[in-house]
């Protein structure tokens, strides 16, 4: 059992270096993709839709999730999914004003963006050359 970046116990690997990078680069590529927009929106008319917002936020932690996967040795799912549920909780705690964790509709929006993080970090496991 090797423990190099990574805590092994019974053949389970959780690399949270991969899952930090994953995050962090989820981070970024929103930052850019809100200085385009903001650029966007200051030199035309052109108004961003809430729904636009929305699939940029799930494309900026897909690619977090892919890096992630692309990054770990296994469980690429898994990796995916915890740069998905950290993004959430982030995003949740600025931009929610309600309580957490207690209506139906912050639980379905958690689904879908597990979701689209584990497609995301399945994906970047294919990828990674071994």
């Amino acid at each position: 059992m090797t423990r190099k970046n990574a805590a092994d116990i019974n053949g389970f690997s959780l690399q949270p270096a991969a899952v930090l990078q994953g995050f962090v680069l989820s981070q970024l590529l929103l930052l850019l993709i809100a200085a385009v927009l903001a650029l966007a929106v200051y030199f035309s008319p052109w108004q961003a839709s809430a729904k636009l917002l929305n699939v940029l936020t799930h494309v900026g932690v897909f690619a977090g999730a892919v890096w992630a996967g692309m990054r770990c040795r296994n469980k690429a799912w898994l990796h995916g999914v915890l740069v998905g549920v950290l993004a959430f909780l982030v995003f949740s705690v600025i931009g929610y004003a309600g309580p957490l964790l207690t209506t139906w509709l912050w639980w379905r929006k958690l689904i879908k963006m597990v979701f689209v993080a584990m497609l995301g970090g399945m994906l970047g496991g294919l990828m990674r050359s071994n």
